[in-house]
């Protein structure tokens, strides 16, 4: 089975999951839920009735939550996931995510969340491999990303949204960080 992601807003946890990711569904203790929700998905499929297409949608969302939870179950190391579930680095990336256009610093994130400056900055980049800066970047220019596709919004706006004061430093960074200019980005659409 496969999954594909039209939001592009969730390609950093996409990228910190394994290639492939097998799910031992033999054990009967083991991810029982899990088994059951393929059954019905794999029933809804065969049975091919009015709402099946929804229905599909829904369950495979629910099914993608249930692998998630699988990999957090054995343990990750590493990665946008465990970073994600981790006390303090978890609520750091919630407010990155929350407030991507607050002017927030390495200081101010490891203050609102209770650690040192040195002893969040390791641990960031330990569980992502990235400096939360680069991570906030780079989660910025995700989101200008999507609101140069799917919006009208000139890109004054949306570097404004996404925390830049200048668009000639917003053009700059978006051009570093994906390798495009934001107008060769909205032509795309």
């Amino acid at each position: 089975m496969a999954f594909e992601f039209e939001n592009k807003a969730a390609w950093p946890l996409l990228d910190s999951l394994p290639e492939v990711i097998v799910l031992e569904l033999s054990q009967p203790d083991k991810l029982h839920s899990t088994r059951t929700l393929l059954e019905l998905l794999i029933s809804e499929l065969e049975a091919n009735e009015p709402g099946t297409r929804v229905s599909v949608n829904y369950l495979t969302h629910t099914l993608f939550v249930h692998i998630l939870r699988s990999q957090i179950g054995n343990g990750l190391e590493k990665g946008l996931l465990s970073a994600l579930f981790h006390p303090k680095i978890g609520k750091a990336l919630g407010l990155i995510h929350g407030e991507p256009a607050r002017d927030w610093s390495v200081e101010n994130l490891a203050h609102t969340i209770g650690m040192s400056r040195s002893g969040f900055a390791e641990q960031f980049r330990d569980l992502t491999t990235k400096t939360p800066m680069r991570y906030l970047a780079e989660w910025r220019m995700l989101q200008a990303s999507e609101l140069l596709r799917t919006s009208e919004l000139s890109i004054t706006d949306i570097a404004e949204r996404c925390g830049y004061h200048s668009e000639v430093a917003f053009r700059k960074a978006f051009k570093s960080i994906t390798g495009a200019t934001p107008g060769a980005i909205r032509k795309q659409t």
